[in-house]
């Protein structure tokens, strides 16, 4: 498995080399995390650049599984759930240069409820 050092120095070298990647898989990788288990976002900072640079071609990306929103309390260390990486990505996405068409975030800790509207009091 790759640590996170090699998917930095990895999406570094992109980024560097302004090299045309279309489609990138980084599912079940550590991405989101430090050493030891702790949430971290640098490199999700290198993939939000990436998808932010103009004239980028990365039109795939999955992240599936890759601790998005940090690791629940009491499991391998985690700190408990975070949205600053969402915030990220959200962030990049809006962004004019972003190009992206299929994203893949299954099984990151997400997941969409339904909030039940409170009955109007007239």
């Amino acid at each position: 498995p790759w640590v996170k050092q090699q998917i930095e120095a990895l999406l570094q070298a992109l980024l560097d080399g302004k090299c045309p990647v279309a489609s990138l898989d980084l599912s079940g990788t550590t991405l989101c995390l430090s050493q030891p288990g702790r949430f971290a976002t640098h490199a999700l900072g290198l993939v939000c650049k990436m998808l932010t640079t103009p004239n980028n071609k990365l039109r795939y990306l999955n992240l599936h599984a890759t601790h998005l929103c940090g690791l629940p309390p009491g499991s391998e260390a985690g700190d408990g759930f975070s949205l600053e990486g969402v915030r990220m990505l959200c962030d990049a996405l809006a962004h004019p240069n972003c190009a992206l068409e299929t994203l893949d975030v299954s099984d990151t800790g997400m997941k969409a409820e339904q909030e039940e509207q409170m009955p109007s009091r007239m």
